[in-house]
């Protein structure tokens, strides 16, 4: 019967159970413009490697669908544009509240992959793809994402120069991911007006260059906003606690921590962003990355940065950001998206660095 969705591409559908696909070599939905809901269910062992189809997942292209409340355990794609829920989604299509599972023998393999979606880009001026409350875990510490232009909620995003075409925002990943270019906690690789926020990373990322915590590579009018990164990150050159390289770029309120281990002919690494004369800006950010062959790691080129701080530049951190980003509360919400508290292994405590309150 799921399988028969792909002969009613346009039409809506609720799971009613949880469905095993017992491995078996999926095809998948072609095209989908419908809605499936997947009512709180969960799709067991979804397997795609197939070399006859062009996009890679449960769904191959979500052409204006939407896919919601639905759980994948135990994901098996190898190939190019691969994600769990789609391969790719265009024309205004949504994900939502969707989590995956990878478990032991699972494997996101190819070129342009995610965790959620392949790849995400736009097909008409009013397009506004969107990825939200999505989750990605691996269950087994063998099991990573890999590939090139690889993220752990989507591996390649482009939009456009002069309208807004995507967002991803409100998702998790605790899952590691190796690649080559383009390697990114949330996104590998993300172009032309697209937004990334209130994201957050946990897990070791490595790969060669554009190597970062939240997104790889931004190039163009990309605005990466309230994220957080919590990462050990290893690459060649050009690697950021939340993005590798930037090309005209804004980060906002975002905060890194962790470490980062680069070539010793490194020549641009930040606690948040890699520099560069084109980075476009830094504000309102924090950094507490340490690097494998430098007593001092910078924010980003320090031209670019506005009120962002390291754990170098100031004694009392936390009070230095509390101070500074409360002025800036569309950014920085305290009352619905940060704290400056919350439990840690079970009890309540006092952090000294903002949290993602959910």
């Amino acid at each position: 019967h799921l399988q028969l969705v792909n002969d009613y591409s346009d039409c809506h559908f609720r799971l009613a159970d949880d469905i095993d696909l017992k491995n078996k070599n999926w095809t998948p939905i072609e095209r989908f413009s419908g809605v499936l809901d997947g009512n709180g269910h969960t799709i067991y062992n979804l397997r795609v490697e197939r070399d006859d189809v062009e996009y890679r997942g449960l769904i191959g292209n979500l052409y204006g669908g939407t896919v919601k409340n639905l759980t994948l355990r135990g994901v098996t794609i190898n190939g190019s544009n691969a994600g769990a829920v789609a391969g790719h989604m265009t024309k205004t299509a949504t994900i939502s509240h969707c989590s995956v599972v990878l478990t032991e023998g699972s494997l996101l393999r190819g070129s342009s992959v995610g965790g959620i979606v392949g790849s995400l880009s736009k097909n008409l001026t009013s397009d506004i793809n969107t990825v939200e409350y999505c989750t990605v875990e691996s269950l087994d510490k063998n099991v990573s994402i890999n590939g090139n232009h690889v993220g752990g909620i989507v591996g390649h995003m482009s939009g456009d120069a002069i309208y807004h075409t995507g967002v991803v925002t409100n998702c998790s990943v605790d899952c590691d991911i190796v690649g080559e270019d383009c390697v990114g906690g949330i996104a590998g690789y993300a172009a032309y007006d697209l937004t990334i926020e209130n994201c957050a990373y946990n897990g070791n990322i490595s790969g060669a260059s554009d190597v970062g915590g939240i997104c790889g590579y931004s190039n163009t009018y990309v605005l990466i906003v309230g994220c957080k990164a919590t990462a050990a990150i290893e690459g060649e050159d050009q690697i950021g606690g939340i993005c590798g390289g930037v090309s005209f770029g804004e980060i906002v309120a975002c905060y890194s921590h962790g470490t980062i281990k680069a070539s010793a002919s490194a020549s641009r690494i930040g606690g948040i962003c890699s520099g560069g004369i084109n980075a476009g800006s830094v504000t309102l950010c924090y950094s507490a990355m340490t690097c494998s062959h430098r007593s001092y790691l910078p924010i980003c080129s320090p031209s670019h940065a506005v009120d962002s701080y390291s754990v170098y530049d100031t004694d009392d951190i936390a009070l230095q950001m509390e101070e500074d980003y409360s002025d800036y509360a569309d950014y920085w919400n305290f009352d619905n998206t940060w704290t400056w508290s919350g439990k840690i292994s079970g009890k309540q405590r006092s952090v000294r660095c903002p949290r993602l309150a959910w």
